[in-house]
């Protein structure tokens, strides 16, 4: 392959009954053959892509951002930041942690592309790269007051931020003295952020999509259950099959999701339109630790 160009942000699909990150590309044939070592660089090829898409993204978002109503009152009401440019110098801030990303990425040998648990984790980071970025600006706008503020954040980098916004968000939705709308509210901006949230009323939305807890535990998200569980989602979510999210878990081998589930009182005993229990689609992949769980949780009946 002689080009490979992402034509748009990934989307989970459901394929022979599993869900799958699709990836949607514009491909060039080398019609002339390739060489030993661009067949080892595709992969490479492919996450490069990926990762200047993103951070154009980014830099196209944030000056959407910069133009809504919201930011441009916010730049009238902080002369200070405004008149020294730190406002632009925060934007800018944000842009240059997407260009280090690449320029690192760009760095790491080819051949570390190839090893499947790297390239697992380099691809969950980038898809949730361009939240954590424009993250860093939304702090700005939402979190904070005043003026002269802009230089302190423009020092933090957006993974900290990212965590600090996080951590509050937690905090609001588990608290007991809080209203039921402000926890909801609360945990929906953090499962947004994780990236498992879709609005419910967006019928444009791809139906996989739209099965929130199904995503979270597709991605090994177990953090995220319980926030989405307090967001308004149904934890006993099916795909088409009948496949529970303890089904996807089980089969996956996510137990730290599956005892999340199990915490969030999903009901172990559901089977799939095949009749099959978790416990039945642990054992089918040979998820020993799994089924060892489920039996001393929900009792030996499930298999």
């Amino acid at each position: 392959l002689s080009y490979l160009e992402v034509t748009n942000e990934p989307q989970l699909k459901e394929v022979a009954g599993q869900v799958v990150r699709v990836l949607p590309m514009k491909i060039n044939a080398n019609i002339t053959g390739s060489t030993i070592e661009q067949t080892i660089g595709r992969r490479k090829q492919l996450y490069m892509a990926l990762v200047k898409n993103v951070r154009e993204e980014v830099e196209r978002d944030l000056a959407e951002i910069m133009q809504s109503p919201q930011a441009m009152d916010r730049r009238r009401r902080c002369g200070s930041d405004d008149y020294f440019k730190r406002i632009d110098g925060l934007v800018e801030s944000i842009v240059k942690e997407c260009d280090e990303t690449v320029s690192r990425m760009e760095n790491v040998n080819v051949e570390c592309y190839n090893d499947d648990v790297y390239y697992t984790q380099v691809m969950d980071e980038v898809t949730r790269q361009k939240e954590i970025a424009l993250n860093k600006i939304r702090y700005w706008l939402d979190r904070t007051v005043g003026d002269v503020v802009c230089e302190g954040l423009s020092a933090q980098s957006s993974k900290e931020i990212f965590i600090k916004t996080m951590s509050k968000l937690h905090r609001e939705a588990r608290a007991d003295t809080a209203e039921t709308s402000v926890r909801q509210k609360a945990a929906q901006e953090a499962c947004r952020m994780l990236g498992v949230w879709r609005e419910q009323h967006d019928q444009s939305r791809e139906k996989e999509e739209a099965r929130p807890i199904l995503t979270a535990v597709q991605k090994g998200q177990a953090d995220a259950i319980g926030l989405l569980q307090e967001a308004g989602c149904d934890v006993m979510e099916r795909q088409e099959d009948g496949t529970t999210a303890l089904h996807l878990a089980a089969r996956l081998g996510h137990l730290c999701c599956l005892k999340e589930l199990m915490r969030c009182q999903s009901d172990a005993n559901v089977r799939n339109n095949k009749g099959t229990t978790c416990a039945h689609a642990a054992s089918e992949e040979g998820n020993t630790a799994v089924l060892r769980y489920l039996v001393e949780a929900a009792g030996p009946h499930l298999l």
